[in-house]
């Protein structure tokens, strides 16, 4: 069960949809650098980062030319603190996750929940759509990051979402 993932998509063309994924050890739904032109549409993902931390409900970490998530309910993604060498003590789970050199991503309509640290995590990466999502009851609902390099996160849309907070 170390490092495992759900659904690995790493075919072209490849259209993930009406799946119910429950209790993952590490993403639920991964897309690999190989993955081109996919569609992750209309899933439940839920209790995902059972084992493991840094992932998401769903996750990429890769230059796209096209990478649609789009209608998909995302619950409890929680990050086990003692599966990784961080030493914050902070679980570094997302509901959706675009990683590393994520570009040409398009994250619309979705709903998620309750990820112990990010709702929708974008870490250096560029050129994204985040668009009509309901986020809401995470530790920080939208977090947008440069990483550790300078010049690395830039031309992301964020446009017509809901973000509730837990507490202000």
């Amino acid at each position: 069960l170390y490092g495992s993932k759900a659904i690995l998509s790493s075919g072209n063309y490849s259209l993930i949809q009406y799946n119910n994924i429950n209790n993952s050890g590490y993403h639920g739904i991964n897309i690999s650098s190989s993955s081109q032109n996919a569609e992750i549409k209309n899933n439940f993902i839920n209790n995902s980062c059972l084992i493991l931390d840094d992932c998401g409900g769903i996750y990429t970490s890769a230059p796209h030319s096209s990478l649609v998530i789009d209608s998909n309910i995302v619950l409890n993604s929680y990050g086990n603190i003692n599966g990784t060498t961080d030493s914050t003590g902070e679980s570094m789970s997302s509901g959706i996750y675009l990683d590393t050199s994520s570009t040409n991503v398009i994250v619309s309509n979705n709903t998620i929940s309750n990820a112990h640290n990010h709702g929708i995590f974008l870490s250096r990466s560029s050129f994204n759509t985040i668009n009509g999502n309901l986020v809401y009851d995470n530790n920080i609902q939208l977090h947008i990051s440069e990483g550790s390099g300078s010049g690395q996160t830039h031309d992301n849309t964020i446009s017509n979402n809901i973000f509730v907070s837990k507490s202000a």
